[in-house]
């Protein structure tokens, strides 16, 4: 009885690791090349299309990620989401300094084949910061707010 319930198993997990690459169903097949060429050990991959892009969805390690690519499979941009630890040194040190009190609470990071740019959420006690910066840490642009997660 171990043995079927074993086989069943393996045959589960090899099917679950071939529905972690892109499939013959992605109507763009020079973005899924260019995804397996770019992206290894990725987990809850999705595919979805909007006029110009075939983007593809997944998890990498402790990040989620949109990867667009054009008609032609090219990468043109990612989005990648994560908390405050994984922000480039750097820029992590320039906004705890100028941002004493405040802690970063995630990183909504643009990348192009032109610039990168990170929008970073600080909080604080009772206020927080919606901050745009570019690949050096230069604050482009800022907006406070109020905290929604306190109680009056």
């Amino acid at each position: 009885m171990k043995r079927p319930i074993l086989i069943l198993l393996l045959l589960s997990a090899g099917y679950m690791a071939c529905a972690a690459t892109p499939g013959p169903d992605i109507e763009n097949k020079k973005a899924g090349e260019t995804f397996r060429m770019l992206f290894k050990k990725v987990d809850h991959l999705s595919w979805y299309a909007t006029e110009e892009y075939t983007v593809a969805d997944f998890n990498l390690r402790e990040m989620k990620v949109k990867a667009f690519f054009d008609r032609s499979g090219a990468l043109t941009q990612t989005l990648r989401y994560y908390k405050g630890d994984l922000l480039p040194l750097q820029i992590a040190y320039k906004l705890k300094k100028r941002y004493t009190g405040f802690e970063i609470f995630g990183v909504t990071e643009l990348s192009t084949p032109e610039r990168i740019s990170y929008t970073i959420i600080l909080t604080g006690e009772k206020d927080g910061f919606r901050l745009v910066t570019d690949e050096n840490g230069r604050v482009q642009s800022s907006k406070k707010f109020r905290r929604g997660d306190l109680d009056s």
